[in-house]
């Protein structure tokens, strides 16, 4: 896992300790509830009213109750439930969400759902970048830390249906102009998502992306990418080419000599991805799933 998309994990920190309501806490809904039929109707009694803390609480006990399931809260109809939480206008749910949706969930369902939700979060985003009250800067920075999260969700899986989602966000990134600098929200935890995944036709996008960016008032940008080229290079074994005027170019050339090195494609998943390894690391409830890195021959 890259630094940066281990660091994306450390945004759900400060949901996990916001304090639920005074009255009865979502997880004792769910004590004695050993079906999935128990617990989708436990969380039909919990998940209600409009504290978006107790919303999220009912999301995170009802996903950590259904994983004790024979299952391991698998099903299609336990991923669907979850993903309610991104029906909701305040983002407490939508991440918690997002969190538990990350591993251990229907695969098909997941990505769907997180195809959706990102494309609506990047939205959010683009209405609210560059306006100055206090509302809007904090929907922002919420609505970004979101679509780091599901960008980093999406990067557990490894199927070409992933790579295929984050690179549709990817293709429309595009040069900063005044007033309009979307890009600088969404070129890290895009590009670190695809560069986690390791697959060649995301790593190449990403390298090709860096024609984007390139000349002066374009500057930041082309810094933010090329950052995450390089921690992707440094964690493979391979010294970056320096940032200048000419980076583009530089990028073309390392993706040349090393492309043969990338997975060509991944196989669709057929089942659940496994407990991230980031958990025994004290990620919060988040992390890779597979070795660091493309897979090398």
């Amino acid at each position: 896992m890259t630094p940066r998309l281990a660091g994306a994990l450390a945004l759900f920190a400060f949901v996990v300790a916001l304090p639920v309501s005074a009255q009865d806490e979502p997880a004792t809904f769910f004590v004695g509830a050993d079906t999935e039929k128990a617990q989708l109707d436990a969380f039909r009694k919990v998940y209600r009213g409009s504290d978006p803390n107790l919303l999220a609480e009912a999301i995170r006990a009802f996903g950590e109750a259904s994983r004790r399931l024979e299952d391991g809260g698998s099903s299609r109809t336990v991923a669907k439930t979850i993903a309610r939480g991104f029906a909701e206008d305040d983002f407490a749910p939508r991440i918690a969400a997002a969190v538990e949706l990350a591993w251990g969930r229907h695969p098909d369902t997941v990505i769907d759902v997180l195809d959706d939700a990102l494309d609506e979060t990047r939205n959010e985003i683009q209405k609210r970048i560059g306006r100055p009250d206090e509302e809007s800067r904090t929907a922002m920075r919420d609505a970004t830390n979101l679509f780091q999260l599901i960008c980093a969700a999406l990067s557990y899986h490894h199927d070409d249906r992933a790579v295929d989602v984050l690179s549709s966000q990817a293709r429309r990134l595009s040069p900063s102009s005044k007033g309009n600098n979307l890009s600088a929200a969404l070129i890290t935890p895009l590009s670190d998502a695809l560069l986690e995944l390791g697959q060649r036709d995301g790593v190449e996008l990403i390298v090709r992306t860096t024609s984007t960016f390139v000349g002066a008032n374009q500057r930041s940008n082309a810094k933010r990418l090329h950052t995450s080229l390089s921690t992707f290079s440094n964690s493979i074994g391979y010294a970056p080419p320096a940032f200048d005027d000419t980076f583009d170019q530089s990028w073309r050339a390392w993706f040349d000599e090393h492309e043969d090195e990338f997975v060509e494609s991944f196989d669709k998943l057929e089942g659940p991805i496994e407990r991230p390894m980031a958990l025994n690391r004290r990620a919060p409830r988040m992390g890779a799933t597979t070795p660091e890195g493309p897979q090398r021959p």
